[in-house]
């Protein structure tokens, strides 16, 4: 097989549903769904085999860390980006070429020149010096792609989890307090969290089948610090209570909403569908994704590569002639439903009651209304969060 340097593809909107359709998509799904099963019920701290790849792959993540503590931050002020990272990066691209050529071994050595830029894309972005869950994919596609040149094997997957994984969390979370990165493509209160996802798809994962931990157990500071070593979830959120005050709800809402869910096997099926809906389908992010030979796509084929058509809720019958409908670039009606000439607002006199053209409801528009005009789009038109709550796997909760 022949190998070559992976570039990024997907420029506009239409390129998501080709990239749905990809060879790269359905080998990444297979592979983070599989490694899914693979942990279902097992501990972090559980015992499982670990092969010569995988400890070499974990010395090559040690060796990292280790740059980190030869690299310490400067003494630059401000709340994100020491510029040190830049240090840090540089001396890790230099080292990465050698770092995967042992992890490569004697298996498939000619894939180097692919395995290693998805290993230098896994700990953030040198210009930006940010981090975000495109970066977390990069290391996912690195360890996809050794698999599939066979480095990795099937009696590997607990351990790519469990050891690897696990280290790699906590090298970039590592990386993140030191140098200040800045979460990229960050939702803020309303993300599932400033930095990582799939912690918590594979952390569901594990805690399927056992009721000893409950959802009901997110918020819980103690029920983080007992579990986190068990268990990627909370060892998340523990990380999260580490870096982040005041109350849970305010500053993890999303994670706080889980906490209404009944049942860990309605997050573990929800989490997939928003890793889909807020990573793989968002052009922001999936734009920075490489393909090559190993993870490839084919713009030509698929789906054609035009934007998506937008649904429209229904209007009802009377809408127009509804005094009460909120009315954008037209008069006003007043309060006994009569109708003045809209005018330019440059023309209106102070005091002579007419009224200009605005976008603000009329006054006096009953609740009823008002409350139909701010219930936002329709559910066809959701997507990421709003679909996934909808969808009854995460109910929101009111802090008690």
């Amino acid at each position: 097989m022949s190998f070559v340097l992976p570039t990024k593809r997907l420029q506009e909107p239409g390129h998501i549903e080709v990239f749905k359709a990809s060879d790269a998509y359905r080998k990444l799904v297979g592979f983070i769904t599989t490694i899914g099963q693979a942990v279902r019920s097992r501990c972090t701290s559980e015992a499982c085999p670990e092969s010569d790849a995988i400890k070499r792959m974990l010395a090559a993540l040690d060796t990292l860390d280790q740059l980190v503590d030869s690299t310490p931050p400067s003494d630059a002020q401000g709340r994100f980006g020491n510029p040190a990272y830049r240090t840090w990066f540089d001396k890790m691209v230099e080292q990465s070429d050698e770092l995967m050529a042992s992890v490569l071994g004697e298996t498939e050595p000619s894939a180097l020149v692919e395995v290693a830029l998805y290993f230098r894309e896994s700990f953030g972005n040198r210009t930006r010096i940010d981090y975000g869950s495109g970066h977390e994919l990069s290391f996912v596609a690195c360890l996809c792609c050794l698999s599939l040149v066979g480095v990795f094997g099937p009696d590997d997957s607990i351990a790519l989890c469990t050891r690897v994984f696990d280290k790699y969390l906590k090298l970039v979370r590592k990386i993140q307090t030191t140098y200040k990165l800045e979460p990229a493509g960050s939702h803020g209160v309303w993300g599932l969290d400033d930095f990582q996802f799939l912690c918590y798809y594979w952390g569901a994962a594990q805690l399927l089948d056992q009721d000893f931990v409950k959802p009901s157990d997110i918020p819980k500071e103690s029920a983080a610090r007992a579990n986190s070593s068990d268990y990627l979830f909370f060892d998340a959120i523990h990380y999260i209570f580490q870096v982040k005050s005041g109350p849970f709800f305010e500053h993890s809402r999303y994670l706080f909403d889980m906490s209404g869910v009944p049942a860990w096997s309605k997050l573990y099926k929800g989490l997939l569908n928003m890793y889909k809906d807020e990573v793989l389908h968002k052009l922001p992010v999936i734009q920075h994704f490489y393909f090559g030979s190993l993870l490839s796509i084919d713009l030509e084929a698929g789906p054609t590569a035009t934007a998506p058509t937008t649904t429209f809720r229904k209007l009802p019958k009377d809408f127009a002639s509804n005094p009460n409908t909120p009315t954008w670039g037209g008069a006003v009606p007043s309060r006994d439903g009569s109708v003045p000439s809209a005018v330019d607002p440059s023309q209106v006199t102070p005091g002579s009651g007419v009224q200009p053209m605005t976008a603000f409801p009329a006054q006096g528009t009953s609740a009823t209304s008002m409350a139909s005009a701010l219930q936002g789009p329709p559910t066809e038109m959701r997507t990421g969060t709003s679909r996934v709550a909808e969808r009854g796997s995460l109910a929101k909760r009111t802090p008690k």
